[in-house]
């Protein structure tokens, strides 16, 4: 059998790595002192501007200059412009940012934060053993936001109305903090609220009108707060709502006859109060309830329970 042709051995070459050596790495010049300082502001935004938003601000605690150029609307825009578009930046990303920051920009305008507020659509904090804190005013420029939720923040001091001017909102909670003061009548303006939880806080005055023009709301709570005055009537317009919270105040006055427009209510709970007067028979035509707490209101009574007992309400 004839043997196959072999090839030329090619000598080999010894392999030589691209890479400097260990020693090359270590000859670099040392940076003299203040050489970040020294560059022009234009480099150094693009510098940070790399650097995850997540992380970013830590490094405004280098100086004074670092402070003023981290802060600025301008950088934020960059920063999370090149972020944005690697989706690295979200809801989520904004949100803890701004929570573990609510020191630094609570009340400081023309900030970073400016430009974080404009992006975000969604805030939720929930932290009990927070510092007390008013609420930001500067969350008026955050005019994307459908979720606002912050609870159990040691909130204090009135509603700013600033957060009026948040016509996209569809849930505002902020149960569970020590918010006082009236509810503005402005409330009315967000009419694509679905759900309203101001639950456990210290709000005082008459529950306004106005949030009878919420023809959106599904969640109405208001409990365990300081109100006082009639129920409105106008939450008989509320034909969206299935649970309705105001138990524990000091509401008077009589039940609104139009409560039994209130088509989709499934839950009502108003008792702890200081109504009066007798239930009117109009609840009877609620098709989707389930239960009514008219309890510890002394001088209110009911008079169609003995021919409806199977009707859900507790007195």
């Amino acid at each position: 059998m004839a043997r196959k042709p072999r090839h030329p051995r090619v000598p080999t070459q010894p392999i030589t790595s691209s890479r400097p050596s260990y020693p090359a790495l270590l000859d670099v010049p040392c940076l003299p002192p203040g050489y970040f300082q020294s560059l022009p502001p234009e480099l150094l935004q693009l510098f940070f501007a790399w650097i995850k938003p997540s992380t970013v601000l830590k490094y405004r605690r280098l100086s004074s200059r670092f402070d003023s150029l981290l802060m600025h609307p301008t950088f934020a825009s960059q920063n999370i412009d090149l972020f944005g578009r690697n989706s690295a930046v979200n809801d989520g990303t904004l949100n803890d940012i701004l929570y573990n920051s609510i020191d630094i920009w609570t009340n400081r305008t023309g900030t970073y934060f400016d430009t974080l507020l404009s992006l975000i659509t969604k805030i939720r904090w929930s932290k009990s053993y927070a510092c007390p804190s008013l609420l930001p005013n500067q969350l008026g420029g955050a005019t994307l936001l459908t979720h606002l939720q912050i609870s159990c923040f040691r909130l204090y001091g009135s509603l700013p109305t600033s957060i009026f001017h948040l016509i996209r909102l569809e849930s505002l909670t902020l149960n569970t903090n020590d918010l006082s003061g009236s509810i503005p009548a402005e409330i009315g303006l967000l009419s694509n609220l679905v759900q309203l939880d101001l639950n456990n806080n210290k709000f005082t005055g008459y529950i306004p009108a106005e949030l009878g023009n919420l023809s959106m709301l599904e969640v109405l709570c208001l409990g365990n707060n300081e109100l006082e005055g009639p129920l409105p009537s106008e939450f008989g317009n509320l034909r969206a709502l299935t649970d309705l919270y105001a138990e524990s105040n000091r509401l008077s006055g009589t039940i609104p006859d139009t409560f039994g427009n209130l088509e989709m209510l499934s839950y009502m709970v108003i008792g702890s109060n200081c109504l009066s007067g007798t239930v009117p028979e109009s609840l009877l035509q609620l098709q989707y309830i389930q239960f009514i707490d008219f309890s510890n209101n002394p001088d209110l009574s009911c008079e169609f329970i003995s021919e409806h007992p199977e009707f859900p309400l507790k007195m």
